[in-house]
C-alpha cells in the first residue's frame, strides 16, 4: 500500500480492481443470461418451425383436395345448371302445345255435354209433342237452350217440362208461354221451354 499525503488514509488499488472484476463477472452474467435466452427462444423457433413442417404439408394436401373437390362441385354446379336451362327451354317451348291440348280436352268436354244436354232435351219429348225450334247459346260455360213446341194438350206439355227439366249443372227450367194451338188437337198447346245449365 501506497500513500501520498500525511493525514490521509491509505487508498487501496484492490478496490478499482475489484470493481472491474465486479463489472467483468456481471458482463459475464449477462452474457450467459442472453446466450440461454437465444438458446430458448433458437430452440421455440426451431420446435416451431418443425410443428409447421409437420402441420403444413398435410394441409397443403387438403387444400389441394378441398380445391379439386370444389373444382368438380362447380362443373357438376355448370352440368346442373345447363340441364336446367335445356330444361326451361323445352318446357317454354312445349307450353304453346299443352295449351292447345288443354282447350281442345275443354272442347271436347265441352262438346260432349253440349250434346247430353240437346239430347236430354230431344228425348224429355213424349209421344204427343213435336218441336218446332230447338236453340242453343253457349256463353262464359253457360249453355241456353229455348225450346218452343207444340203438344196435343197441356199435361202432354207439363210432362215434356218436368222431364226435360231434369239433368246435372241445372241453372234453371222454366216454361215461359203457352197458349192454345189447335195444330195437334182440339185441346193443344203452343209453348216455350227455356233451360239453363251449367257445363
Amino acid at each position: 500500500m501506497t500513500t501520498s499525503s500525511p493525514g490521509k488514509g491509505l487508498q487501496p488499488k484492490i478496490r478499482s480492481i475489484n470493481v472491474e472484476a465486479n463489472l467483468l463477472a456481471q458482463w459475464l452474467e449477462t452474457r450467459q443470461e442472453r446466450s440461454r435466452s437465444i438458446r430458448h427462444w433458437s430452440i421455440a423457433g426451431f420446435g416451431l418451425l418443425a410443428l409447421i413442417m409437420v402441420i403444413f404439408p398435410p394441409l397443403i394436401v387438403q387444400e389441394r383436395g378441398a380445391v379439386a373437390a370444389l373444382s368438380q362441385a362447380q362443373s357438376v354446379l355448370q352440368g346442373v345448371e345447363k340441364g336446367l336451362a335445356e330444361y326451361r327451354q323445352e318446357h317454354e317451348a312445349i307450353q304453346p302445345a299443352l295449351k292447345a291440348q288443354q282447350r281442345l280436352v275443354e272442347t271436347r268436354a265441352n262438346t260432349l255435354n253440349y250434346l247430353a244436354q240437346i239430347t236430354q232435351i230431344l228425348n224429355s219429348a213424349p209421344a204427343g209433342v213435336e218441336f218446332g225450334t230447338v236453340k242453343a247459346a253457349l256463353l262464359s260455360g253457360e249453355l241456353s237452350l229455348q225450346v218452343q213446341a207444340e203438344a196435343k194438350d197441356s199435361g202432354l206439355a207439363a210432362q215434356f217440362v218436368e222431364q226435360a227439366s231434369q239433368g246435372e249443372g241445372m241453372l234453371s227450367a222454366l216454361q215461359t208461354s203457352s197458349q192454345a194451338s189447335q195444330t195437334l188437337g182440339a185441346r193443344g198447346v203452343a209453348f216455350e221451354f227455356v233451360k239453363k245449365v251449367r257445363l
